[in-house]
């Protein structure tokens, strides 16, 4: 198998098709997908503990960290209605997927630092695509 050289994250951009959200995203973590260990342990187990896995899998979702803008409150994006989301990563890779703002919160005001803040978006289906070009 093949592998690739490392690449830097800068260019990485996200676009929220309904609600337009934007921010000065310093850095973001994709997250899942993760299925779940299914416990098929019974009484008669002897040894260790036995699983399968399950067959739906949880997307999870990403989480940003964003420069705290001093003139706007985001509030207003929470908990909108689930919306396409597309991340595309410096090599021209792409992930695209259903999802909403389920969190913002983590806001850091620090003497002579930047405010930042961190937003939580939360996956509601399957995603499409590849973030490696």
């Amino acid at each position: 198998m093949a592998t690739t050289a490392p690449d830097v994250g800068t260019g990485c951009s996200i676009v929220f098709a309904t609600s337009t959200f934007s921010a000065r995203i310093m850095s973001m973590t994709v997250d899942g997908p993760e299925f779940p260990k299914i416990d098929t342990t019974y009484l008669g187990t002897t040894a260790a503990r036995t699983s399968i896995r399950g067959d739906l899998y949880d997307p999870k979702g990403l989480t940003m960290d964003i420069q705290y803008p001093a003139t706007t409150l985001l509030t207003a994006a929470i908990g909108t209605a689930s919306e396409t989301i597309t991340i595309t990563a410096p090599g021209g890779g792409t992930l695209i997927c259903t999802g909403w703002i389920s969190k913002y919160g983590n806001i850091q005001f620090q003497d002579e630092q930047l405010m930042t803040a961190t937003i939580t978006v939360e996956y509601t289906g399957p995603f499409t695509g590849t973030l490696c070009a």
